[in-house]
């Protein structure tokens, strides 16, 4: 039974009903269904990180939470919702862009990696043919 959540579910977070009925349903369904996957601190990367769940089968929502004009920066303020039921491969991926996005932040750190991987390369080149060297020339 794959919830499949739409914006007016969603978009009840930040409703000015009087109806506390209406809400409290809304709240139940709410935490019963989807569930907080991670907080942004810029709609762009929560957006991109939602794009990238919806390409691979999880449905995700971002919502911001308003400050109601108190601050000038949302920062933390910019959750992503997926279904209960996906929640696992969700934080799965989530887990693979947050390494793919530490190779990008930190190009040192990939320019070593593939330093390393070419040493290893080389090491394993030169002892081939150094037994090459063995078999032909005994």
């Amino acid at each position: 039974n794959q919830l499949i959540m739409n914006n007016d579910i969603l978009d009840k977070l930040d409703w000015e009903d009087e109806d506390d009925r209406y809400q409290d349903n809304i709240d139940d369904n709410i935490e019963n269904s989807v569930i907080m996957i991670k907080s942004f601190n810029t709609e762009q990367e929560a957006q991109v990180c939602a794009v990238v769940l919806k390409n691979e089968g999880i449905e995700a929502q971002v919502i911001t939470s308003s400050t109601g004009g108190m601050t000038p920066f949302a920062y933390g303020n910019i959750r992503l919702f997926v279904a209960a039921s996906q929640e696992e491969e969700a934080h799965s991926i989530i887990k693979r862009l947050d390494a793919e996005k530490e190779v990008y932040d930190n190009p040192s750190v990939s320019a070593q990696r593939i330093l390393g991987i070419m040493i290893v390369g080389l090491i394993m080149i030169g002892f081939i043919i150094y037994l090459l060297q063995k078999v032909v020339y005994g």
